[in-house]
């Protein structure tokens, strides 16, 4: 699972900071660093960070004329948002505690920065002599051409927040720090630290961010005189491109030490484009718009597998036979102290969902006679830290699931609903039991498959059922199966779910 949180007052932590290292960088090599320096940008006029301000600690002078401007003008990179690769895990993280599969790290964006420096003075031969000396350092290629800088961001509060939810999970059932505290100085990075006001009041933790190896880009313009001011101006221009944190991201799985966080911190499994549609009023027009996007009717939609968990938990499970064994439903699992030892994992009741009244009794019968489960169509898998558990330690009784075993408080646990699509290597004597069965599964399993009509009426399926389906068929079936008009299940709670 991951949580976003936007990192706070980033004009007074990042930009102004960034900005001032490259413009102390470009001072002192143009030969003016004790030049008195006055930001144009009112973002930069009243915002101030210790270690940030350019140049010494000075007296202010109200009648100087030799003074340099500084303007910045920043603007978002669109090529830049294309390649952000958030959630992909490109930058290294302040926060990583591996144990529990926490994590925390920023995400970026790229920025155009534009910097000129407009310096004023009586002088036109001076300013003159200050553009030619950049221009002969820049053709000589003495000048730099990288750049470096450094800045602190401020780690928001809702993100330690989260981190704090995690640190209580883990410390519920097997402490193992004293406190919060001790727990992220744990695992915070180096580049971890404390800031504060110049009082030495409101702390906050923060993380360096130094950017190295900033390539600039130069141009100058000739000294030229302002009648309204009364003095002569050059500019200097310096453009560069670097890409600032926006957001940290934190990474985690909502049962840590088989408990649960908050559920505040629980993913939401409903898609965003879902909405309340219940007593809305429409128009003919819209109607018919809707009836040509549905198929000239109204159909539910569900996606396997159905997941109660992020996708990414489904998707780090590892066992046999994947191309043969469709998911079907996926949750992760928390374990009561006291059913740690030969844990029965749910009752089928407890499911979001129920098979078609056809399918039940196939399903039962199965589990009756194979107590592992494994002799029907439709079987559970459970794993471990995403490896499958033997499935030898499965066994059914009264609608319960349970593990033959004992579990471990330290992992994490998910469990697997899937439905045998190759069916070459199956005993299909069950399924001859119960043809009604039989018929719903085919018909979904291989819609493009014309059955006759009369099998179904017979005692049992003939034997020669899965020679008559076409083996081509049977490859390449590891996408996930959509139910549209099938009749094969129904989600529990959801108004008009039932797909029939």
């Amino acid at each position: 699972m991951q949580q976003y949180f936007e990192i706070p007052s980033l004009d007074q932590t990042i930009r102004k900071a960034i900005v001032d290292g490259i413009v102390h960088r470009a001072l002192n090599e143009s030969g003016i660093a004790k030049a008195e320096i006055i930001y144009n940008d009112d973002r930069f006029k009243t915002t101030h960070q210790v270690g940030s301000t350019e140049g010494e600690e000075t007296t202010a002078s109200y009648a100087g004329t030799d003074r340099v401007y500084i303007s910045v003008v920043e603007e978002r990179d669109e090529y830049a948002r294309i390649n952000r690769q958030i959630g992909m895990n490109v930058h290294i993280p302040f926060f990583a505690n591996s144990d529990d599969q926490v994590h925390a790290a920023p995400t970026t964006c790229g920025y155009d920065v534009t910097v000129t420096l407009t310096r004023h003075n009586q002088s036109e031969d001076e300013l003159h002599r200050w553009v030619n000396r950049l221009n002969a350092l820049q053709d000589m290629g003495r000048y730099s051409l990288m750049a470096e800088s450094e800045a602190y961001y401020i780690i928001p509060k809702t993100a330690l927040q989260l981190l704090n939810a995690c640190y209580v999970a883990a410390n519920t059932r097997v402490p193992k720090h004293e406190s919060f505290p001790e727990y992220l100085k744990a695992y915070f990075g180096k580049e971890v630290t404390r800031i504060s006001n110049v009082a030495g009041g409101q702390e906050s933790l923060a993380v360096r961010f130094a950017p190295t190896r900033v390539e600039l880009v130069y141009s100058t313009e000739p000294p030229t005189w302002d009648k309204d001011e009364n003095h002569y101006e050059a500019a200097f221009t310096i453009k560069f491109f670097y890409q600032p944190p926006e957001e940290v991201v934190v990474s985690y799985p909502y049962i840590i030490n088989q408990t649960p966080l908050p559920d505040v911190w629980w993913p939401d499994i409903d898609g965003p484009w879902v909405s309340n549609e219940e007593y809305v009023r429409r128009s003919q027009q819209q109607q018919n718009l809707d009836g040509t996007w549905w198929v000239n009717e109204k159909r539910a939609l569900i996606q396997l597998p159905y997941l109660l968990a992020p996708k990414e938990q489904f998707q780090r499970l590892h066992y046999p036979c994947k191309e043969s064994l469709l998911p079907i439903f996926g949750t992760d699992v928390a374990f009561d102290e006291d059913n740690m030892l030969d844990p029965v994992v749910f009752n089928t009741a407890d499911l979001p969902y129920r098979w078609n009244d056809a399918l039940q009794p196939y399903i039962d019968h199965c589990r009756r006679i194979d107590r592992t489960g494994m002799t029907g169509m439709f079987r559970f898998l459970a794993f471990e830290e995403g490896a499958l558990i033997e499935p030898k330690l499965y066994h059914w009784e009264d609608g319960n699931f349970q593990l033959r075993r004992r579990q471990n408080v330290t992992k994490n646990y998910f469990v697997l609903e899937t439905v045998v699509s190759d069916w070459r290597n199956v005993d299909l004597y069950p399924l001859h039991l119960y043809p009604r069965a039989a018929e719903v599964l085919i018909k979904w399993l291989f819609p493009e498959w014309n059955t006759p009509d009369w099998w179904w009426d017979l005692p049992r399926l003939p034997p020669s059922v899965i020679d008559k389906i076409p083996r081509d068929k049977l490859k390449d079936r590891d996408y996930y199966l959509t139910i549209f008009n099938t009749g094969i299940l129904t989600i529990e709670g959801v108004e008009h779910a039932e797909v029939e």
